[in-house]
């Protein structure tokens, strides 16, 4: 890593360029979706430009992540698994029930089935 002045560089470059990609996709969606007939040449295109900057949001979250990160943690395979798997595994099969069970309440509701669904 290049660091100068307590700066690691390469991550700078990743900032600009993800900067930069956030435009893009702000401008590309507002072509392609408002001016733009929808299977153009133009549409095509801004629609091309507008998929391959989607990487730019979750770009500024590993950046946050790499400058957060303590180089002196000792990473663990097991713990991860151990610990962080089985919480997030515990907390979906969670939700996943109590939304199952709330869309079986909901569907027995007939006002909600002529209204909404």
């Amino acid at each position: 890593m290049e660091k100068a002045k307590g700066r690691i560089h390469y991550l700078d470059w990743l900032r600009i360029l993800a900067t930069i990609a956030v435009i893009v996709i702000h401008v590309s969606s507002q072509k392609a979706y408002g001016l733009a007939q929808i299977g153009s040449a133009p549409w095509q295109g801004f629609n091309f430009w507008d998929s391959l900057s989607r990487c730019s949001v979750p770009l500024f979250a590993i950046i946050s992540g790499a400058l957060f990160l303590n180089p002196n943690y000792h990473f663990q395979l097991k713990r991860l698994f151990t610990n962080s798997f089985l919480l997030v595994l515990c907390l979906a099969t969670i939700i996943f029930i109590v939304s199952g069970l709330v869309m079986a309440l909901v569907q027995q509701i007939p006002w909600f089935n002529k209204h909404i669904m």
